[in-house]
């Protein structure tokens, strides 16, 4: 179903070069990575809509997720620190802004929809998230952990730049 193995999708071979060099890996393989992909990283067959209410809790992309999510990290979990590979923290989701901590709120119940099939597919390295400026509610385990919250949290600040003051 997924090519792992052809030039330029060969993730083990990927993941060896990084251990030879004697670099860490924090893997983002998604559904949502952004990292300035397009669309986040989402297959694009997603953008028709069939794939459901992205980034949710909605049962058609929970499972639209679910096989890439579970063979990517099938992989990455052979590949951890303790296991002798470079792969020392696996990001769950990229600048998911949580604005109810509840733990039926579908933000929250999609988080741990993810964790879930993280740890499922054998990863035990921690993981993490960020979130775009301070615009939500923190995903960290300290703030009212409802389910869903990370090992690890970040904030990212890039600048804002107002076009009209710059030019």
């Amino acid at each position: 179903m997924y090519d792992f193995q052809t030039s330029g999708k060969n993730l083990q071979l990927l993941l060896d070069y990084a251990k030879q060099a004697g670099l860490w890996v924090i893997a983002r393989p998604g559904p949502y990575c952004n990292a300035e992909t397009n669309g986040g990283g989402f297959a694009l067959y997603l953008g028709d809509g069939s794939g459901g209410a992205l980034r949710s809790s909605n049962e058609v992309y929970h499972q639209a997720w679910l096989p890439w999510i579970t063979n990517v990290n099938q992989i990455l979990a052979r590949n951890e620190i303790d296991k002798g590979g470079p792969v020392i923290m696996d990001q769950v989701e990229n600048e998911l802004t949580e604005g109810t901590h509840s733990p039926t709120n579908t933000l929250v119940v999609y988080m741990q929809q993810l964790e879930s099939a993280f740890r499922a597919a054998g990863v035990t390295v921690p993981f993490m998230s960020n979130e775009k400026g301070q615009r939500g509610q923190s995903w960290s385990r300290d703030y009212m952990n409802v389910g869903g919250a990370v090992d690890v949290y970040g904030e990212s600040t890039e600048p804002q730049f107002d076009v009209k003051n710059v030019c």
